[in-house]
């Protein structure tokens, strides 16, 4: 058997990431971890050693942006867990970052397996935060028979010096798409509305914050968000995360297009195999292969002013993915 290499998944979001996570799991070598580091937040990597109680705390403490976006009625399709009426875990009280996709993303009782967790990192003596996770990670394989890791998290690719330099031993998977279509999706997801409210506060529908500090879930869903704004968003995100991926060792970059992926993923897949240093099983790239979806670009529906102002705002971005692009 090979060394494997885990790896971890960069994008803008809005690139096909979860659609990559998804077909991920279907590999019997691969424990997926999905949106694992960008529901933790800012608190993912914090300064010092830390404790197996401290850990815990941090993977089961519930997200206050995310509690109070759920408390408002506003969540994503991304977020996995279904909380149900006396269920454990509501909206209300707050839901675990464990629980809210990466559990459910990889078991079908995640609350079994989410106390399994907790009991197992009690034990835990103090290390730096990248060791603790790099233990969770192999109890998980180990626990779920897998033999190597790999984490994709949506709108990842801001934080790719902060992942790289954190797990030094990790490929790094660059998942890329036309910024156009990007920029469309993005402009009708909630999240990335939020994203665009911060940018520029103007587009922001009035009363959108609440007095009571949660959020109007139908002002948010009725707010219109031109493509060129999530355009240059997402050239901003990609100029920078662009930079910060030249810095590490080519050998540690694979480029993958959403594109490319959707028409032939047969062939994506296996160089994804490859990097890691895990088999192409024929059964795995059949299944994974039945998950693509592929529907017409819809920026190509926009009126041809608005097609040119999007394409402005993205050329940055694309000028350094795709050469040449129409």
């Amino acid at each position: 058997m090979r060394n494997t290499r885990p790896a971890i998944v960069v994008s803008t979001g809005r690139s096909g990431s979860t659609m990559l996570s998804n077909m991920v799991r279907l590999h019997p070598d691969l424990l997926s971890l999905s949106e694992l580091f960008i529901l933790l937040g800012d608190a993912a990597f914090p300064d010092g050693p830390i404790g197996g109680a401290q850990f815990w705390e941090l993977l089961s403490r519930p997200s206050r942006a995310i509690h109070a976006l759920q408390r408002s009625g506003v969540t994503f399709a991304e977020l996995l867990y279904e909380p149900r009426p006396g269920g454990r875990f509501t909206p209300e009280a707050g839901i675990p970052p464990l629980m809210l996709t990466p559990l459910p993303h990889l078991v079908d009782d995640p609350e079994a397996l989410f106390d399994e967790i907790g009991a197992w990192a009690a034990g835990l003596d103090e290390r730096p935060i990248a060791d603790q996770y790099r233990r969770l990670f192999e109890w998980l394989c180990q626990r779920l028979d897998r033999r190597v890791w790999i984490e994709r998290s949506g709108a990842s690719l801001p934080l790719v010096h902060v992942l790289a330099r954190q797990f030094p031993e990790a490929g790094i998977v660059h998942l890329y798409r036309d910024g156009r279509e990007c920029a469309m999706s993005m402009s009708r997801h909630d999240g990335f509305k939020l994203m665009a409210f911060r940018a520029r506060p103007d587009l922001a529908p009035p009363g959108v914050q609440r007095q009571d500090g949660l959020l109007d879930r139908d002002a948010i869903a009725r707010a219109v968000i031109p493509p060129e704004v999530s355009g240059q968003l997402w050239s901003e995100m990609v100029v920078a995360g662009v930079a910060s991926l030249a810095e590490l060792p080519a050998d540690r970059v694979l480029s993958m297009s959403y594109e490319a992926l959707t028409a032939a993923p047969g062939d994506e897949l296996c160089r994804l195999a490859a990097f890691m240093c895990v088999e192409p099983d024929p059964a795995w790239l059949e299944a994974a292969a039945a998950i693509v979806r592929t529907r017409p670009p819809a920026w190509l529906a926009l009126p041809e002013a608005e097609q040119r102002r999007l394409a402005d705002a993205c050329a940055a971005g694309m000028d350094l993915l795709y050469r040449p692009w129409p």
